[in-house]
């Protein structure tokens, strides 16, 4: 074992050191190089400080190594080193370029709350879990696979180039990202960035997103098109100005997002969760598709086919229970908790027993979560949600001259209103609300009103003659016909002159017959009423349609 406090101290290529090695506290004042060196056990650089630099390149750990709390003045090589173990540098700091490149890390790594103000490239890889939490990296920072957790909760980065795929769960939990954000790998399980802020917009194009936390998150102006964000939840985010075209954003949460100046031409907000939502100046175009199933419905609506709609590959992160996001945030506290209990930062007991896991009891049912989830708080009921929805959904189908879309969500929001008067218990304002509907849909529908003009003609035609309510008189006043269904097995015609009054009753107020009786005068009188009110509403339908 070897302690020291080394002072221009030249270690030259292909060392062996044999058992354990502690460098703590050691000061290397010329740039060292343990190229090609090999660590059979334990070899801790903690507090150590390399003055000008330090070259690990090609060295093989097989042992854990740890460099937390130590300084390189000058840059730091470790390409195509091998760490056949642990590797840690929590709270050590890199003033000048690190370069992991090829480097082999088939244990956990932790960095955590280390600093970086130079450049950073890990591009091969990592084949265990790593974290990165609180870390500060100034300079260009770019990153290959990460085969395990991959945590960078807290993390400040500069420029960051994320090549590789996540292949186990990532945390990028209240992250700021200062400047440029590039994303090129796939994200395989889990992903959470809430409340993680970019300054400048990030680039997720053509990067599967699904499941993905984004809750509260700063997004304006990413790059979030052509790739598929099923299921996302980014409730409360803000994505001013992002593009998000041709993405598939089916069952995704924007509840309470902004959304102004974002583009969603050919994207795909089939049941995604829009209450509370911004949408000034949101692009759309026809081939934006706003339900899979053509009926135009939100997901909140009762008769909507969404509610239990969900893939075979949606696991622990919803689109709106509380139950599965809380489910989600257990996989990044619990990986935290593995990666702590990791935490080699001193050199007294380093046995086994340090490196032992928690186990699943460590998250128990009193344990507590933000709430991430819209249906928790139980203030705002589905109804009201899908009205509101509806009400978006109109405002964004009108600022982009889809009309025929825009008529289909009004409606969708008269039939969620009806069904609020209904539980509300308002009967006079629900029952004149099944009236409109019934009647000319709101105001939208032409077919309805001229199928219930030409039925009262039909119907009125038909009534006449039950009673004998109707008469022929001569030019000098003499009877000559009493129409009844009696009269009418005699002579047919006298059944089409019935719908000849009734039609002309209805469209000029005056017809070539004379009612029989108080009832007849009251079926003339009713008739004559009736038709105004719906030439009127078919007016009113006719204008609706011009003005818009």
């Amino acid at each position: 074992m070897v302690s020291a406090h080394l002072i221009n101290l030249p270690f030259s290529a292909m060392w062996n050191f044999l058992g354990t090695q502690y460098f703590f506290n050691s000061k290397f004042e010329s740039i060292t190089k343990f190229r090609q060196a090999h660590f059979d056990s334990e070899a801790n650089f903690l507090d150590s400080e390399f003055q000008a630099g330090g070259d690990f390149s090609e060295c093989r750990f097989e042992d854990y190594a740890n460099f937390s709390s130590t300084q390189f003045d000058g840059r730091a090589f470790f390409q195509s080193a091998k760490f056949q173990d642990k590797f840690i540098i929590n709270e050590a700091s890199f003033k000048q370029e690190a370069v992991f490149d090829f480097v082999t890390f088939d244990g956990v790594v932790l960095a955590k709350r280390a600093n970086f103000t130079d450049k950073l490239r890990c591009t091969d890889g990592f084949h265990d879990d790593v974290s990165f939490e609180g870390s500060d990296f100034r300079g260009l920072a770019k990153f290959g696979d990460f085969e395990g957790v991959a945590v960078f909760r807290n993390c400040t980065f500069n420029i960051v180039v994320f090549y590789g795929e996540f292949q186990d769960d990532a945390d990028f939990i209240q992250t700021d990202f200062d400047d440029e954000a590039r994303f090129r790998g796939e994200f395989c399980e889990g992903v959470s960035f809430r409340k993680a802020n970019f300054n400048t917009g990030p680039d997720f194009e053509d990067i599967d997103i699904s499941n993905g936390i984004f809750v509260d998150a700063n997004l304006q102006e990413a790059n979030i098109s052509d790739t598929s964000a099923k299921y996302a939840n980014f409730r409360s985010a803000r994505l001013e100005n992002a593009d998000m075209d041709g993405t598939n954003f089916s069952q995704a949460n924007f509840e309470q997002a902004k959304l102004s100046g974002a583009s969603l031409f050919d994207a795909n907000l089939s049941g995604a969760l829009l209450y509370s939502a911004h949408v000034r100046d949101v692009s759309v175009s026809t081939n934006t598709t706003f339900d899979k199933n053509g009926r135009y419905r939100c997901i909140y609506d009762p008769k909507s086919k969404y509610e239990y709609n969900f893939d075979d590959n949606q696991e622990v992160y919803a689109f709106a229970t509380i139950e599965k996001d809380k489910n989600a945030e257990e996989v990044f506290d619990y990986a935290e908790e593995v990666l702590d209990s990791l935490d080699l930062d001193t050199p007294s007991s380093q046995d086994e027993d340090s490196f032992s896991t928690q186990n699943d009891d460590s998250i128990s049912s009193d344990t507590e979560y933000e709430n991430t989830s819209s249906r928790e708080e139980g203030e705002v009921s589905d109804i009201r949600k899908g009205i509101n929805t509806y009400y978006i959904l109109e405002q964004l189908t009108r600022n982009n001259a889809l009309l025929d879309e825009q008529a289909k969500f009004f409606v969708r929001r008269q039939d969620m209103r009806r069904t609020q008067l209904r539980e509300d218990g308002r009967q006079v304002e629900y029952w004149f609300a099944e009236a409109q509907n019934a009647v000319f849909r709101h105001g939208e529908s032409f077919s309805r009103v001229v199928a219930w003009s030409v039925g009262t003609i039909i119907a009125f035609a038909f009534l006449y003659p039950i009673g004998g309510w109707l008469k022929k008189e001569s030019p000098t006043g003499e009877l000559q016909q009493i129409y009844t269904y009696d009269a009418i097995v005699d002579s047919p015609i006298l059944l089409l002159e019935s719908f000849n009054h009734s039609a002309l009753l209805f469209l000029t107020g005056t017809g070539p017959l004379k009612p029989v009786g108080f009832i007849g005068e009251v079926l003339t009188t009713s008739e004559t009423l009736i038709a105004p009110i719906l030439l009127l509403l078919l007016v009113f339908v006719l204008g609706r349609r011009a003005a818009r």
